[in-house]
């Protein structure tokens, strides 16, 4: 009988086949700790964007206050505005009225 396949052919091609094999086998392996460092780094990512947002969000409100105190200025200021010409009128006619014009006392 003759063999096509010499045994010690056999054996490389199982060997190799072995090797191969293995070489799959430590992938596998490796893929669940890859996965657990994505995932690590993933939520260390997650972490710090959550905080990003809540710093914002504090800056966001800080800003929102800021506005509402210049309104409310705002206000007051334009309420005094309205009223400036209406005591300027006053403060003039004091003082074509007054003879002394040094001795009268300024309405603001």
């Amino acid at each position: 009988m003759h063999w096509t396949h010499s045994p010690k052919a056999a054996v490389l091609k199982l060997r190799r086949e072995n090797h191969e094999l293995a070489i799959r086998l430590l992938r596998v392996r490796e893929q669940p700790q890859t996965s657990e460092r994505r995932r690590i780094g993933l939520e260390v990512v997650l972490h710090e964007r959550l905080e990003r947002i809540d710093e914002l969000n504090a800056k966001l409100v800080q800003s929102r206050q800021q506005i509402k105190r210049l309104d409310e200025e705002n206000e007051r200021l334009a309420e005094m505005v309205r009223f400036a010409p209406q005591v300027d009128s006053l403060a003039r006619r004091r003082r074509k009225d007054d003879p002394h014009p040094a001795a009268a006392s300024p309405l603001i």
